[in-house]
C-alpha cells in the first residue's frame, strides 16, 4: 500500500500533491474521453479541484480532501465535504458525475459510521449525479497500473517495478558462453 508519510509536496503543500496526484490519475485513466481542466482554488473554488469535459458537455468532477495523518471525517469535516459537492453542482450544471479522493478508507461501523455516511447523506445531496470514492485502496491500484509509470516514484519517491517490465527485459537478454 502506498506510504502518505512520504508523499512529497507540491507547490510547499501535501494537500496540493495529493490533488496532483488525483489529478494526474484520473488524466491517465480518463483523458481519452474529453478535455481536463483544473482548478485553481486559492481564491474559493467551485466544488471541484478539476473536471473532465465529456464530447456531449457533461462534466465529471474530483474533490481531493487529504485527511492525512488523521484521517477520519469529523463533524467538521463532513460539512466541508458536503459544501464542496453542493458548490460543485451550483458551478457545474452538466455534472454527471462526482469524485471524492481521500487516503484512507471510510469505516463502515459504530457511532461515525463513513461508508453509510457517504452513501446514504451525500447521494440524497447529490440527487441523480452518482458519486463514487477514490480510497487508498483504489489509489494504490491506480498507481500499481503499468499505464501509471512514473506516478509512485514522482510522488512517493518508490522505484515501480512491474513483473510485465522485468519479464519482458529478462526474456530478451541473449546468454552467450564461451567454448
Amino acid at each position: 500500500m502506498l506510504d502518505w508519510s512520504r508523499l512529497k509536496t507540491y507547490q510547499n503543500s501535501k494537500y496540493k500533491s495529493f490533488e496532483e496526484l488525483c489529478y494526474q490519475l484520473a488524466k491517465r485513466l480518463h483523458g481519452s474521453r474529453g478535455w481536463f481542466t483544473s482548478i485553481d482554488d486559492s481564491g474559493g473554488g467551485e466544488g471541484v479541484e478539476f473536471y473532465l469535459t465529456l464530447a456531449n458537455g457533461d462534466e465529471w468532477g474530483w474533490q481531493a480532501k487529504f485527511y492525512w495523518p488523521n484521517p477520519r471525517l469529523d463533524a467538521s469535516r463532513k460539512r466541508s465535504i458536503i459544501n464542496s459537492l453542493e458548490t460543485s453542482k451550483k458551478n457545474h450544471p452538466r455534472l454527471v458525475q462526482w469524485f471524492l479522493c481521500t487516503p484512507t478508507s471510510f469505516i463502515s461501523k459504530g457511532k461515525n459510521n463513513e461508508a453509510t455516511w457517504f452513501s446514504q447523506t451525500l447521494s440524497k445531496i447529490t440527487g441523480s449525479v452518482p458519486i463514487e470514492h477514490w480510497d487508498d485502496r483504489t489509489i494504490h491500484e491506480y498507481v500499481a497500473q503499468p499505464a501509471m509509470v512514473g506516478i509512485s516514484k514522482y510522488f512517493f519517491g518508490e522505484l515501480e517495478l512491474f513483473p510485465e517490465l522485468c519479464f519482458a527485459k529478462i526474456s530478451s537478454v541473449r546468454v552467450v558462453r564461451d567454448s
